[in-house]
């Protein structure tokens, strides 16, 4: 049985893509990627062969003739994800983070919890010592503190691409006179949708690219036992 199913994906190459794509759904990077695909074919779709995502037929003929403009389509998908929006969205961070967010924000507590210590004061307490393994430990954790950050900033390239794609959705769909799929989503929702969904996207946004961070925190008692006997 399990051999007939492995031959069976060897010689049908999309036999095991609806699992796939069903394991894949719960990772949320991957769904807004899904998502930019999505709005940017509609759009290609209406642009180039007068038709929607939803209204395409698969007809491979339609598809053989236009094989020059959705090679492009794909040229010009490539060079938006991977250039136009990473730009527009740094210019987008740089001229945010001039918004008084902190005045948005409720106090917050920048205290130590009890056996931690901050990151500068570990460093230079290996560096002091000549402690190897504590300086490798705090190399360690500043890099994956790093990496997170990136991880909030690329989320928040992500979150920033698909409002501009719903947006170029839905003025090519208005353009055009088709309903493309932003248009079923103000046939769904009205204009209280988009209100929502515009505060949900510049939460996310403030999340990934304004909020304060934390202070960093790393728990090392020794080095914790010895600063508070100097405070006192």
């Amino acid at each position: 049985m399990d051999q007939n199913r492995d031959s069976l994906k060897t010689t049908n190459p999309i036999a095991g893509l609806p699992g796939a794509v069903f394991e894949k759904a719960w990772e949320v990077r991957w769904a807004l990627k899904l998502a930019y695909v999505g709005l940017f074919i509609d759009i290609a779709l209406m642009h180039s062969l007068g038709t929607t995502l939803l209204g395409f037929s698969g007809d491979m003929a339609i598809v053989w003739e236009n094989v020059g403009r959705i090679f492009v389509g794909i040229m010009v998908f490539c060079l938006v994800v991977s250039v136009v929006i990473p730009v527009l969205a740094r210019v987008a961070a740089i001229m945010g983070s001039f918004i008084p967010w902190h005045r948005l924000q409720g106090p917050r507590d920048y205290s130590l919890f009890p056996n931690y210590v901050t990151f500068s004061a570990l460093r230079e307490h290996s560096l002091r010592e000549g402690n190897e393994f504590l300086y490798n430990y705090w190399k360690r954790l500043t890099m994956q503190r790093e990496e997170w950050r990136q991880q909030r900033f690329q989320a928040g390239v992500l979150v920033f691409g698909l409002v501009l794609m719903a947006i170029a959705n839905a003025g090519v769909s208005a353009h055009f006179q088709l309903p493309g799929l932003m248009a079923y989503v103000t046939f769904w929702f009205g204009w209280k949708g988009y209100a929502l969904l515009t505060i949900v996207a510049l939460y996310l946004l403030h999340w990934a690219w304004w909020s304060s961070d934390e202070i960093g925190q790393i728990y090392y008692p020794p080095l914790a036992e010895q600063l508070n006997k100097t405070q006192y």
